[in-house]
Parts: structure tokens; sequence; C-alpha cells
């Protein structure tokens, strides 16, 4: 009995599986994809946050909710707690990508940390600027989401 031995291609159009090499995301992929995800997703709460208030102004007698468990309590509310823990694990989770990988925090400069800075004090202030902090965190996290390809010097 003779056996023959097959070719490596996924299927008979000569398409090649990916390597083991291009299914893993390096962490400068991950941490991009984070420093963009994680504001974004709560730009999107401060966005909901704000509905849920304008369509709540609209009913007499409705007090506006005043801690999280009181405003979970609307659909839009449940939507918005679950955006809200989305974001802070993906903050979380960046947070470890950038202490395991040092080396990517080179790319923030001083001036994005201050706008970071300044976004994260925004959000805690009781204003209801969560969107805006949120925009001004993403424009400081910027950096971080840029590929590592080396600068190309122009002419």
């Amino acid at each position: 009995m003779t056996t023959h031995a097959l070719p490596q291609t996924s299927s008979t159009l000569g398409v090649e599986a990916p390597s083991s090499d291009q299914s893993v995301r390096r962490p400068t992929e991950r941490v991009g994809l984070l420093a963009l995800a994680a504001p974004l997703l709560l730009f999107a709460d401060g966005i909901l946050r704000w509905v849920d208030t304008v369509t709540t102004l609209g009913d007499p007698g409705s007090p506006p909710p005043h801690t999280t468990l009181d405003y979970a309590a609307g659909s839009i509310g449940v939507v918005a707690t679950v955006v809200l823990l989305a974001s802070i694990a993906a903050f979380g989770w960046l947070a470890v990508e950038v202490l395991r990988h040092p080396r990517l925090s080179e790319r923030l400069s001083v001036g994005n940390l201050v706008v970071a800075a300044v976004g994260v004090v925004t959000i805690a202030l009781p204003l209801g600027l969560l969107p805006l902090g949120a925009l001004l965190v993403l424009v400081g996290l910027a950096p971080l989401s840029r590929g590592s390809q080396p600068s190309v010097p122009r002419d």
C-alpha cells in the first residue's frame, strides 16, 4: 500500500493556510486596538447616558438617576452599564499590556500624557462631560494605536 503526501494548501485554489505567526497578534497590534476601543467604548457609554437622561427629562415626576444601580434600571441604562464595564476591562487590559511591554509607552510624549490626564479629570468631574473626556483620552492615547513601521523620510 502506497501513501502520497498531500500539498500544504487549504484548498484546491492554491490559497495557503495562515502560518502560526500570522494568526497570533503582536503586542503592538493588541495595544493599538485597545487604545482605540477603550476610549470609544467610554464615549459610547457617555452618549447613551446623555440619551437616557434626555428621554427621562420628559417624564414628569421622575428624578434623575443618582447612582449606577439606579441608572441601570432602564433598558438604555443596562446597555450603557455593559458598555462601561467593557470599557473598564479594555482600559485594564491596555494597562497590563503597556506594563508588560514598556517600550510601547515610549510612543507617548509629554503632550499626549497631558491631554489624556485632562480627559481623565474631565471624566471625573460631575459635570456630565464623559464623552468629551473620552475623546480627550482617545487623542492622548492615539500614538499607541499607530503601527511600529519606521517613518519614511520625505524628499
